[in-house]
């Protein structure tokens, strides 16, 4: 098994999630942390969840990142990346997020 990298994902517009993968992809191990390279920082957190999730309320959201946050959070192997969205307190800010499949 060979690590993938899902690469930067990033949320333009805080309020609209933003999918893991734009078409379905079901995989063996998965895990996203907060953006940490430097000079690309999250400002706020960010929001791993369903589709229709309220950061506000809670509902629907898996997982809060703060940007002091160095661990990663993994998801399920049986997860579907494209049913799990990202969402942030502000626009720019995102996740950094990698998978191994088989």
């Amino acid at each position: 098994m060979i690590p993938q990298s899902l690469g930067f994902i990033t949320v333009r517009t805080p309020g609209t999630p933003v999918p893991l993968s734009a078409t379905p992809l079901q995989l063996s191990s998965v895990r996203v942390q907060p953006r940490s390279a430097p000079g690309i920082l999250n400002i706020g957190n960010v929001y791993l969840g369903a589709r229709g999730m309220n950061r506000s309320t809670g509902a629907g959201v898996y997982a809060v990142l703060s940007p002091e946050q160095v661990e990663g959070f993994p998801l399920s192997p049986a997860v579907d990346l494209a049913q799990v969205y990202v969402d942030a307190d502000n626009a720019g800010d995102g996740i950094l997020g990698a998978y191994v499949s088989g």
